[in-house]
């Protein structure tokens, strides 16, 4: 069709009708078109070397719209424009006495210097970029949560996003679908760019998610890869912790069997508390696991943990950041504040400060008789050089026969009357006795699933036994990468004795330094935000680089929409509950991810709980 054929034709009055908008208002940070509201933005900052797709990820931001105009350049001309920057970035640095002013200009220095030997060295070619997205919304608060929202995935990705101000009438004419080009507009966006970068960027160029180092988890939205690697480091994945989260059904137990299956194929030790009997079947299936019913009781696959071993402090690198535990000197002084978080969780209120006082002097008198004093180094002795609950017990029976004082009788009538469903009671199947299991193999399952009729007090002890025993295998070797999985991690909490939540928070906090990932799981947020453990339970979460939330709905949906401003549509991801899918956070980066099987793998995922 010739130009006079084209001039000819007849405007299609319908059509145009249905693309234009009912009106078109322009603010100074808002575009009003009909009844919709967007605001631009230009990137004003690139990360050094932006990842592969990264156009692609920036598309995929959810109630968008992206606009790349590009513009060759003349390599003499940029070079020399380059050198002359260069000349006077040197002169600040070497004459200025303000430290930020001489700190950016190091960086443009380094910078330049590096773009020049690109050139001149390696013929790459440049380009002038200019990047403005479109974030839109159906009303002022929908569009300032997108906006947040867009703000945070750039940020992730290691863009600066700055709105088109006092311009949003020349922007929106440039991201519009007819596509004008803006000089004011242009020049104010515009970063130079490696032709190689800006290909790199284009959709297909990439996958979903991909660590070369990792192992296939899933899917994202779009049906593109996701691979993970969790002892990754680099950016804001700081360390190795996963924290997930959703209702019973929702696919949690089939994505955590997923991950341990292949980081124990990868070479990691792999420990789990497992109230449900939910790896069993799993365990069974795997050479050289260990199973072992925590229950108490008596039988082959029976163990205990002594809850008066004193372990081992665990070797602390002179580089690592100063902590509680890395300055005490002793194992023995470790060891009472952690006996002092098992009495509280077991006794709650029934112990006054008084009586826990005097209990504090009985054990000390205790390890003294079995030869152990602050400065003991406990690694040269064996299990059965410990005492156990019977042993604290004869001892407070023994001092109420020599009593004379009958205040201070009464007070170890009282303490022995307290310690004795420990000792020889109802409870001591699974409190006295030496340990009897050894953190010897690389899969370890240990189940108190038979604990399910015991009273709260005692199952939350259990919990903090099993998972101190597991953080002391999970440290005594740095060069080993150890995951330790905590599920049903609610059995812990108790508002009335925040100590120990406290140890699960520092327990966390402390793993990245002993190449250790601490996984927990939960079916409800609300249980680790109750006031007086809070400020625990909440850092365990942020602490996590790793987050895995599944379906869920009420308190659960709303504190994880405030805490960690979700988007309408991940709240809806959320809300509709879907088996198998979860919001995926790496780091600050979110992705929906659907979690996939292998053939090969099905057969350890599936199967287990009661």
């Amino acid at each position: 069709m010739n130009s006079k054929q084209m001039a000819a034709m007849p405007v299609n009055e319908k059509l145009l009708e249905l693309i234009s908008p009912q009106g078109l208002k322009f603010k100074r940070d808002v575009v009003e078109t009909g009844e919709k509201l967007s605001r631009i933005y230009y990137l004003s900052s690139y990360p050094e070397q932006p990842a592969i797709g990264w156009i692609a990820s920036l598309a995929s931001i959810q109630d968008t719209v992206i606009s790349i105009f590009i513009n060759p350049v003349d390599p003499q001309q940029f070079l020399d424009g380059l050198k002359k920057g260069t000349n006077s970035d040197m002169n600040i640095i070497n004459t200025t006495r303000d430290e930020v002013e001489r700190i950016r200009a190091e960086a443009r220095y380094r910078s330049s210097i590096q773009i020049i030997q690109d050139i001149e060295n390696n013929n790459n070619m440049y380009v002038y970029v200019s990047c403005l997205v479109q974030v839109s919304g159906n009303d002022k608060e929908q569009l300032e949560e997108n906006c947040k929202y867009f703000k945070n995935r750039v940020s992730g990705l290691g863009f600066r996003a700055r709105p088109c101000s006092f311009v949003m009438d020349k922007a929106y004419r440039q991201v519009a679908p007819f596509g004008m080009y803006d000089k004011e507009i242009f020049n104010i966006s515009k970063q130079n760019m490696q032709i190689g970068t800006l290909m790199a960027g284009q959709p297909f160029s990439g996958s979903g998610f991909i660590d070369k180092t990792g192992y296939f988890l899933g899917s994202d939205e779009t049906g593109r890869m996701i691979t993970l690697d969790p002892f990754k480091k680099e950016g804001d994945r700081t360390n190795s912790n996963f924290a997930i989260v959703g209702q019973s059904g929702g696919g949690k137990s089939y994505a955590v069997k997923k991950l341990l299956l292949n980081e124990y194929i990868s070479g990691t030790k792999i420990g789990i508390i497992d109230p449900e009997n939910e790896y069993k079947d799993m365990c069974l299936k795997i050479e050289g696991s260990k199973w072992i019913d925590c229950s108490g009781g008596i039988g082959e696959n029976v163990g205990r943990i002594n809850p008066l071993q004193v372990y081992n402090l665990a070797k602390v690198d002179k580089s690592d950041d100063e902590d509680d535990e890395s300055n005490i000197k002793s194992p023995l002084a470790l060891h009472f504040q952690n006996l002092g978080t098992f009495f509280s969780l077991y006794f709650k209120d029934q112990l006054e400060v008084r009586i826990s006082a005097i209990l504090n002097e009985v054990l000390e008198e205790l390890y003294k008789n079995f030869g152990i004093v602050w400065e003991t180094d406990t690694s040269k002795l064996e299990n059965e050089d410990f005492p156990i609950m019977k042993d604290l017990y004869d001892l407070l029976l023994s001092k109420i026969e020599k009593e004379k004082v009958e205040k201070k009788k009464h007070d170890y009538e009282d303490l022995a009357s307290i310690i004795r469903e420990l000792a020889v009671g109802a409870d001591a199947p699974i409190f006295n006795g030496h340990t009897s299991i050894k953190a010897d193999s690389r899969f370890m399952v240990l189940d108190t699933s038979n604990m399910a009729e015991s009273k709260e007090n005692v199952k939350a002890c259990q919990y903090y036994n099993m998972l101190r025993f597991l953080q002391n295998a999970a440290f005594e070797d740095r060069d080993e990468r150890f995951m330790v999985v905590a599920d049903e991690a609610y059995l812990l909490l108790d508002p009335k004795v925040p100590q120990g939540t406290e140890f699960l928070r520092n327990f966390s906090k402390r793993a990245r330094k002993y190449n250790c990932s601490l996984v927990v799981i939960t079916q409800s947020i609300i249980d680790f935000l109750a006031e007086s453990i809070k400020q625990y339970g909440q850092a365990l979460f942020d602490n996590s680089t790793y987050k895995m939330f599944f379906g869920m709905d009420g308190k659960n949906l709303q504190q994880a929409k405030d805490l960690w401003e979700l988007t309408m549509e991940e709240t809806n991801l959320l809300s509709n509950k879907v088996r198998g899918q979860c919001l995926l956070f790496v780091g600050s980066s979110r992705m929906l991810c659907r979690i996939k099987g292998m053939y090969w793998e099905n057969p350890y995922l599936t199967g287990g709980g009661r």
